[in-house]
């Protein structure tokens, strides 16, 4: 790095620095943009069922759905035990021409599942019943959770020969799979739920059928890796490496789930649906997360012996906090249009929930960046800790809101429940690897954030037509990003027109030679 560093450690020499950023960004493999595509696959299809669903289920239908999925998410970690994450961990370990340890590994996790998880699948089912009166105080959704229930061992066999085609690096494979899954399922919704009215129970064997065949599929593109063996030294050395992620596991998918049941024990099932819809809009933002921390990861690593790395993860968190910002403030500012766009009128009290949730999504991106000292130190135990603290305080702060506030109050407990975590980890993180986060800006995009929000919430209350009201709130999202431009050291704002300039040159130049 040369020259002297600004206030927010940029030098007047960054142009050749952001381009190398830049390039490296743009050039991640093809692999991994087909990974991250078709792994987003099951929430863009998840998002498309959306108007279906709310237009064919009642709002209390709605709110049960997404409390069944919440106590899954449960299931689901207790029968896997996370055990899975060890092929993960060790299986580039194995050379490639050592073929029987690599069977050895992947039918040891086969059997695993057989013998485990489906007899514990098929106790959970037998309680079916008592799980409704549990969550419900009515029997009535027995037969939606024991479908539910049957299709978990079905879709962890189908994870694991998908994962086997990212590991054995069979990118057309994973892509194809994973459309034909989400494809069919979408399907099997429209069949169940219009053609034969099935309601909740017809969602969950929409699901069943469509993990079978997607299991049957990935097992016969994966057959060369299984053999009629059981190696007790895989297993116990995959058990080791993952078994201490559990708590992890549960605290993370906690600090989501938890709100689900206090709003149902105070306030009710409506409201649990308007909560649903209002966290399945910001899936947009989920999406761009997503797709982002499968791109930074590798990023990441690749760079972490490198002397400008600092600096290069201070910019990153810089500019990943802006744009999702800046993305999260269109999905807040126009959410009434979007409840209305993708639900019903009866789904509109949740729509100034997008705000929060919004930030909410935003974090866990923000945790990747800024737990680089936790990545590098190998003490993931500061991440269960992190994750335990958060779940506590989404706890203590349900117990306090929620039944007061409703679905405002659990949505502010999700909230501060992500922020905990999120605070812990910039912490911890700094004393193992100390960087100088550029606080200023992240708190100028943040309060920029809140006053464009704020001002469009007025705006909605003023007895205005809905062309002007729109036109408003869009000025005022151009405005933000106006404004987020500005926040940016000068030379940074210079070097971003120059290779938007060079962009829309090469860009017009392609064009042009397609057109001759």
């Amino acid at each position: 790095m040369t020259g002297e560093l600004h206030a927010d450690g940029n030098s007047p020499g960054d142009l050749p620095f952001l381009e190398r950023l830049i390039g490296q960004f743009t050039s991640l493999s093809k692999d991994i943009f087909i990974y991250g595509l078709s792994g987003s696959l099951g929430q863009v299809f998840s998002l498309i069922t959306v108007p279906i669903l709310t237009r064919l289920l009642t709002v209390d239908e709605f709110g049960t759905l997404d409390i069944i999925y919440a106590t899954l998410g449960y299931f689901a970690i207790l029968m896997g035990l996370n055990i899975g994450s060890g092929l993960w961990r060790y299986y580039y370990e194995v050379p490639e021409e050592d073929i029987k340890d690599r069977q050895q590994m992947v039918s040891s996790l086969l059997w695993f599942v057989l013998v485990i998880g489906v007899p514990v699948a098929v106790a959970i089912a037998v309680f079916g019943p008592e799980i409704s009166v549990f969550l419900f105080k009515k029997p009535d959704h027995a037969a939606a959770i024991q479908l539910a229930v049957f299709a978990l061992p079905i879709m962890a066999i189908y994870n694991l020969f998908i994962g086997l085609q990212r590991l054995k690096r069979r990118p057309k494979n994973y892509l194809l799979i994973n459309v034909g899954y989400s494809l069919l399922y979408f399907l099997l919704i429209l069949v169940f739920i219009i053609g034969f009215r099935k309601g909740i129970p017809g969602i969950f064997l929409a699901q069943l059928i469509a993990y079978s065949c997607g299991a049957l599929a990935t097992l016969w593109l994966s057959r060369d890796l299984l053999a009629f063996t059981f190696s007790k030294k895989w297993f116990f050395k995959m058990a080791a490496y993952g078994l201490p992620l559990l708590p992890a596991a549960f605290l993370n998918w906690s600090l989501a789930a938890v709100n689900r049941y206090f709003l149902n024990a105070h306030v009710g099932v409506v409201q649990v649906g308007y909560y649903s819809l209002a966290s399945k809009i910001t899936l947009a933002m989920t999406l761009v997360v997503s797709s982002f921390i499968l791109g930074w990861q590798p990023f990441m690593l690749a760079n972490l012996k490198k002397p400008e790395a600092p600096k290069l993860y201070r910019i990153t968190l810089n500019y990943f906090v802006m744009i999702t910002l800046l993305f999260g403030a269109g999905l807040a500012v126009f959410a009434r249009e979007l409840v209305l766009l993708i639900a019903t009128p009866a789904y509109l009290p949740g729509a100034a929930l997008v705000s929060l949730l919004v930030l909410r999504q935003i974090l866990p991106g923000v945790d990747y960046i800024t737990g680089i000292g936790i990545v590098v130190s190998k003490k993931t135990i500061f991440t269960s800790l992190a994750l335990g603290a958060g779940v506590l305080a989404n706890l203590a702060s349900n117990l306090l809101l929620t039944a007061r506030l409703g679905i405002y109050g659990a949505a502010i407990s999700e909230l501060v429940g992500v922020l905990t975590n999120s605070a812990l980890v910039v912490i911890i993180s700094n004393r193992l690897y100390p960087i100088s986060w550029n606080k200023k800006i992240i708190t100028q995009a943040l309060l920029g954030f809140l006053i464009c929000v704020s001002v469009s919430m007025l705006i909605l209350r003023m007895d205005l037509p809905f062309q002007w009201t729109s036109l408003i709130r869009l000025s005022l999202i151009t405005a933000y990003a106006f404004y987020l431009f500005t926040i940016i050291d000068k030379g940074q704002r210079n070097v971003i027109l120059e290779l938007s300039s060079q962009f829309i040159r090469h860009g017009l130049k392609r064009l042009h030679l397609l057109v001759e």
